[in-house]
This record gives C-alpha cells, structure tokens and sequence, in this order.
C-alpha cells in the first residue's frame, strides 16, 4: 500500500504540502523521537523500555539509540533517539496499535522528562 497521493495535484494528502511523487513513485514516512529520562539513575529503564520497540514487524526499520551527546553548541540534550521508517500510515498505525508499543508507554511514560516526536515524509529507499 502506498501513501495517499493526488498525482494529478502532486499534494500529500497527510501534510496537505507540495509532493515530489509522481503516480510510479512511493514515499515512506520517517518517525523520529528524542526522549530525556527525569532522572539520570532511571536512563537505564527508559532504554530497555524504548527497546521493546526494536521487537515490532511493523516497521521497514527501527532502532534505538543512545545520544553520544558530542554536539557542543546544544544546551539540553535528549538522551534517546528513536528511529523507524513505514511503508505508510497504516503500517505506523499497526505500530502504535502493537501491545507492544503501549507497554513500552507504561514504562517510559512516568520515567521520561521531554518527548519531542516528528515525522516525515521521503522518498522510499
């Protein structure tokens, strides 16, 4: 399934924005997230609580990581970096549906300080 686009209008029907996908062409959506944990004697649990998201099938690729935080010019940085590619939207809401996704809420949720979430549309690789 391919992500809904108006080739006749080349507009994304997600962020109503200008698309450069043709009706031949696909895009995949990119989902990015940093966390911080509250407090740095829990950073541990938050990670094994994100890692439970590298087990889905949903996804084309998924990954956490730990920011080895070597950009000087940033004040506060996140601790986490979350990283996932879907084919479309309903492969990213198979994702959020995944027991799995909410067990990892109820472990990082209460322990995590800043949540900064984006996605993104791009050409499928």
């Amino acid at each position: 399934m391919t992500l809904p686009i108006d080739p006749a209008r080349a507009r994304c029907h997600i962020c109503r924005r200008e698309a450069n996908y043709g009706p031949k062409e696909r895009a995949m959506i990119r989902h990015i997230v940093f966390f911080t944990a509250r407090d740095p004697k829990d950073r541990e649990t938050v990670y094994e609580g994100l890692r439970l998201l590298e087990q889905t099938q949903y996804a084309r690729h998924f990954e956490i990581g730990r920011n080895i935080k070597t950009d000087q010019l940033q004040g506060d940085m996140p601790d986490f970096v979350v990283y996932g590619e879907f084919e479309d939207e309903a492969q990213m809401a198979a994702f959020k549906a995944d027991p799995l996704y909410q067990r990892s809420i109820e472990i990082v949720r209460p322990l995590r300080d800043m949540r900064l979430a984006a996605d993104f549309l791009t050409d499928a690789a």
